[in-house]
């Protein structure tokens, strides 16, 4: 259904599309079809991430955290709320450790596309906030919203498979799911706090790897 869905929005758009000659509602079609698209390719990304962090062994390499949020972003640029949101990128570019690049970029990818995705569309001063601070044996990432928050009763749940806080907002439901077995991979540890309306931050310690 998660699949189906956006590809039959497109093509009823589509036909709308191809008896109006009004230049308005095509835009406002186009607008339609560009959501629909975005809602298909965020859950066809969910999928492959989740299809690679089950199937493939972990790798160790040396990996720039600046290159990987970057390569985040740039992924993200034409997500929806991105242009609306300040980003404050605190890791310098000779940060690097030796782990799973792959893993690394699904839990940026993840953490980055939710404080997009959840961005508090009433605050005039949206942003995100990413640092890396050393730990011992590790690198700590801070990721940091004042988003819509996480409600109280979905704290336990939010790790659950399939699991979705809103219908408002497009999603998987696999995101968090994936984001908590590559950390699990990687023998690291996540922690977050959260206020509904005020915001979260999510700690991930990514430990180095032997190689």
């Amino acid at each position: 259904h998660d699949l189906r869905a956006p590809i039959a929005s497109v093509l009823g758009l589509n036909s709308l599309a191809e008896d109006t000659a009004d230049r308005e509602e095509l835009d406002t079609v186009l607008a339609m079809q560009r959501e629909a698209l975005d809602r298909l390719d965020l859950y066809i990304r969910d999928v492959i991430d989740y299809s690679r962090n089950k199937r493939m062994a972990v790798q160790s390499e040396d990996v720039c955290l600046r290159k990987i949020v970057d390569d985040c972003m740039a992924d993200l640029v034409y997500q929806t709320n991105y242009n609306k949101i300040d980003y404050f990128i605190e890791i310098e570019e000779q940060t690097c450790i030796q782990s799973d690049k792959l893993r690394i970029k699904i839990i940026v990818n993840n953490l980055l596309s939710n404080a997009i995705k959840y961005a508090d569309s009433a605050k005039d001063n949206s942003f995100i906030s990413i640092r890396a601070e050393w730990k011992e044996k590790g690198v700590t990432l801070i990721i940091e919203d004042n988003g819509i928050g996480i409600k109280e009763d979905y704290k336990d749940k939010i790790w659950d498979i399939f699991f979705r806080g809103t219908s408002t907002i497009p999603g998987s439901g696999l995101g968090l799911y994936i984001l908590k077995e590559s950390v699990k991979n990687l023998n690291g540890e996540i922690d977050f706090i959260s206020k509904e309306g005020e915001g979260t931050t999510f700690k991930i310690f990514i430990p180095e790897q032997t190689v």
